[in-house]
């Protein structure tokens, strides 16, 4: 017995994605924390090392964060 053609496949548009470095991902998700009250304006952050650490990258891109 044969089987049956496979359905036909959606065809997907090209789509484009902005790029973000990690950095602009750490500011990101610092000002979502600011605008949502979760970090009050005006607080100092926290040290390199424990933004590095919470965020799963290294002390460079962190120290990156405000200036990209």
């Amino acid at each position: 017995m044969s089987s049956p053609p496979p359905p036909d496949r959606a065809k997907l548009s090209p789509v484009a994605v902005p790029r973000r470095t990690l950095a602009e991902t750490v500011l990101g998700h610092l000002r979502e924390q600011i605008l949502s009250g979760r970090l009050a304006p005006g607080t100092p952050l926290p040290i390199e090392r424990d933004i590095g650490a919470a965020f799963g990258v290294g002390r460079a891109t962190c120290a990156r964060r405000c200036t990209g």
